[in-house]
């Protein structure tokens, strides 16, 4: 299966990854992985099923590489509008898709000006709903 890295925790080497709606998780790649995943990188999964204590099934990654392979739905795509910043909990907008602040201060972003972006499909656990986040900003 094929899918996106959303985010990377590299204290704890664990990514997270969307492949759809239905598919979306994380794993320890320290032992799986020679190079260092980033966000919007296209990753190869191989799993097998597995039941958790609850009796709920969820796929247990073993190996994953990078891929040129395209996800099967569109989970990554370019994106160009208008940035939005709110100071005061320094994260930002493109075009309603949510910009993190480690992206904001590595590009340093100004509320109003055009830019491109590379944005994942993510799941955002506190408003349990699907969106986007901006993994790259692309400049000219």
């Amino acid at each position: 299966m094929v899918g996106v890295v959303t985010n990377v925790k590299k204290d704890r080497k664990v990514l997270g990854f969307t492949v759809n709606k239905e598919i979306n998780g994380g794993f320890n790649f320290s032992n799986m992985m020679n190079d260092r995943p980033q966000p919007g990188d296209k990753l190869e999964m191989w799993y097998e099923p597995r039941i958790n204590k609850n009796g709920e099934t969820f796929r247990k990654i073993y190996h994953a590489e990078p891929t040129r392979k395209n996800p099967q739905e569109e989970i990554l795509k370019d994106l160009e509008g208008e940035v939005e910043i709110i100071e005061h909990k320094n994260i930002g907008f493109l075009e309603g898709a949510f910009i993190p602040p480690d992206l904001l201060n590595k590009y340093q972003l100004k509320n109003g000006e055009l830019n491109k972006g590379k944005v994942v499909m993510s799941y955002d656990k506190l408003k349990n709903e699907w969106g986007w986040r901006v993994v790259e900003i692309i400049k000219d």
